[in-house]
């Protein structure tokens, strides 16, 4: 929902605009997540918003594994993580911010590093704040018609991410910062969504038709025929 706040910004600040603009444009081209978040980060950058660490985390519809991450540091650039099918949850996951936003049924959440002494109650953060992170900002975002939370995971054939960023400025992010992360999140969200399908179907038709006609097959099918 667009409220007065993003109205606003969208009047305001040029980049959400362009930045929406140019997300819309890799969704309908189904590039690979890895190769337009690096970009995306990348452009953040480039409009000065002061970004130490971003995360994206999916759950994926693939018979190997059950989800996939990226990681993205301003000191080593993009990468990319695949993680296997699991029937516990994994005891790093328990512990993050990611996992005590899907069990509290919160769909942002915000904590500013600079603004306290004391540790935070996540072992991530207080890592990242070593390194001199100053604030932390996640969003969870359901792919479908059901919603984030109360839950520890994602139900079979339910489709979601958990992004987040962080900030190094000493005072953290501005508010122009966040508004321009609002704004512009969800179109992110459409364009992991549409990549990750399209990636998805490449994967699951190169079991059966061999790589080389599975691309043949994606990219023939991929255009309109009128």
């Amino acid at each position: 929902m667009i409220n007065d706040e993003l109205r606003q910004g969208w009047k305001n600040d040029p980049h959400i605009g362009e930045l929406t603009a140019w997300l819309v444009q890799e969704g309908l081209l189904g590039n690979p997540p890895v190769e337009f978040l690096d970009a995306y980060c990348q452009k953040l950058v480039a409009v000065d918003v002061p970004l130490i660490r971003a995360h994206v985390t999916m759950n994926a519809l693939h018979p190997v594994y059950g989800g996939v991450g990226f990681d993205w540091l301003r000191s080593d650039g993009p990468m990319w993580h695949q993680y296997e099918h699991a029937t516990q949850t994994p005891g790093a996951f328990e512990s993050s911010p990611f996992f005590h936003m899907l069990s509290t049924g919160q769909d942002i959440y915000r904590e500013r590093l600079c603004d306290v002494d004391e540790e935070s109650r996540f072992a991530l953060l207080n890592d990242m704040k070593a390194l001199g992170a100053t604030d932390y900002f996640a969003v969870g975002v359901a792919f479908g018609d059901w919603q984030v939370g109360p839950a520890t995971e994602l139900e079979d054939g339910q489709e979601g991410a958990l992004l987040s960023w962080m900030s190094y400025a000493p005072q953290g992010f501005s508010q122009a910062d966040i508004l321009l992360i609002k704004a512009t999140y969800p179109t992110l969200c459409l364009a992991l969504k549409s990549g990750s399908n399209r990636q998805m179907a490449e994967d699951l038709l190169g079991v059966y038709l061999g790589g080389c006609r599975a691309a043949r097959f994606v990219k023939r099918n991929s255009t309109w025929i009128v």
